[in-house]
């Protein structure tokens, strides 16, 4: 596993080693997760081992390189809104698998759209999206991120 962990942090990619210079929690976390899903299953392991399978290096060397490629690893999902209910400020930490830009979204109750803006997470940063909200007035809304045909949405209660 130590040499799978070496050979990971040796690959040529500028964002990945800039990251694991100026944020290296973060990048041995992503470097856990790149190896976790990278297991072959194995049903021999299923109940020996907590993952269920092997350790499978090319496919975690396959997995950093499309993350330096910024090309995508696995679904757009929404990890947390905080705070929930919202003061004036909101943040919203995703799983962004590609490091292009989202269209972000937000809705009152009616389904008006308030806001439309572009949002690109930083590559192996923390991709949280912040914005002031302020100016809405109390009530139930509704956040999407997303393009394409790809798209999460929460609600959450401005007070």
């Amino acid at each position: 596993m130590t040499g799978a962990i070496a050979l990971l942090y040796s690959l040529p990619c500028d964002n990945f080693i800039g990251d694991a210079l100026t944020n290296p929690t973060a990048c041995a976390l992503r470097v856990r997760d790149v190896l976790l899903e990278s297991v072959a299953p194995e049903p021999t392991l299923a109940y020996g081992t907590t993952t269920g399978g092997r350790l499978n290096v090319a496919n975690a060397v396959r997995r950093v390189q499309d993350l330096c490629d910024g090309t995508p690893l696995g679904p757009l999902e929404i990890l947390w809104l905080r705070p929930n209910p919202v003061g004036d400020e909101i943040q919203v930490r995703l799983q962004a698998p590609s490091y292009s830009t989202y269209q972000v979204r937000l809705f009152n109750m009616l389904g008006q759209q308030l806001l439309e803006e572009t949002y690109t997470p930083e590559p192996f940063g923390n991709s949280t999206w912040k914005r002031n909200l302020a100016d809405l007035p109390r009530g139930i809304y509704s956040l999407s991120f997303g393009r394409n045909d790809a798209w999460r949405s929460v609600k959450f209660v401005k007070k």
